[in-house]
């Protein structure tokens, strides 16, 4: 038995989903008590595959030998999410929140949720929780560590938690610091939020022409994985079409600038293309279209 698992866990590894599902399966099928990694794996291939009710099914099964794995809720939260089923989603957040109340991450999970059912307040408490929890530390004593990344007298800086939702966003700071207005974001520090900073910090002060035309960077910090990119605050401005001029004026300045200039002197932070979440097995076979 052991070898069926040992086999599907190495077609999960190379992502071979088809064939690491059909080895679980085989694997679940033959064993009279399987753990929750077990059900766990077996979803996210199913997942993967396109196959959401399957999934399902095999993750309830395991929630009911193991109501307590954070494993299988997870996955569950993401799966629901990955649906559209935003009331299941959140039921499992606030699950997880009763088995770790003192754990950030689960409140970002609630506040996603919030988020896409434009309960704003809520979203905003959920984040804000989250922040605490995440980082041991009050809002005030969090916004004081970031004042003091661009602050030289911290005490002359006004700070406030904006509630800004994104798909990997935890909201936001607005700060007023002598006349001026500062704007941080706040995201988790995955590759994605690391290409934006690496742009205002790296890629706008090598090219004078970028920089001319976007917020200037302020400062950045990252504290327990989470990176807080302080930018420039700019007010939002009606665009009339007596703009489109300056508009195109600008595109063509940007466009100006070669592309293999800039990722030559700053190459391109991997990232791969994937939609791996989303239940239509049509997107999944597109993304991998690279591949036999």
């Amino acid at each position: 038995m052991s070898n069926l698992l040992k086999i599907a866990k190495e077609h999960q590894k190379q992502r071979e989903w088809r064939k690491a599902a059909h080895y679980f399966e085989q694997y679940i099928e033959k064993t009279m008590e399987c753990k929750d990694d077990v059900y766990y794996s077996y979803a996210v291939c199913l997942r993967h595959l396109g196959d959401t009710n399957h999934a399902k099914e095999i993750l309830y099964q395991g929630r009911n030998l193991y109501p307590k794995s954070k494993k299988i809720l997870k996955e569950l939260y993401s799966l629901h999410i990955s649906v559209n089923e935003k009331l299941d989603a959140k039921s499992i957040a606030q699950t997880l929140i009763k088995l770790n109340p003192k754990n950030g991450d689960n409140y970002f999970l609630l506040g996603k949720v919030y988020a896409s059912l434009i309960e704003t307040d809520e979203a905003k408490q959920s984040y804000m929780t989250g922040l605490e929890y995440k980082h041991g530390m009050s809002m005030e004593e969090l916004m004081r560590v970031i004042q003091k990344g661009f602050a030289e007298n911290p005490d002359e800086v006004l700070s406030e938690y904006v509630f800004i939702s994104g798909r990997n966003n935890f909201g936001s700071l607005i700060h007023s610091y002598q006349g001026k207005k500062y704007f941080t974001k706040i995201s988790e520090n995955i590759t994605l939020a690391k290409r934006e900073n690496k742009f205002y910090k790296e890629v706008c002060e090598d090219f004078p022409l970028l920089k001319e035309q976007v917020p200037a960077y302020i400062d950045s910090q990252v504290i327990d994985n989470l990176l807080y990119l302080t930018l420039e605050m700019i007010d939002a401005d009606t665009i009339k079409r007596e703009r489109i001029k300056d508009v195109l004026a600008i595109s063509q300045k940007i466009s100006s600038i070669p592309y293999d200039e800039i990722t030559n002197k700053h190459p391109n932070l991997n990232y791969s293309f994937g939609l791996h979440n989303k239940p239509n097995p049509m997107v999944i076979i597109f993304t991998q279209i690279h591949r036999k």
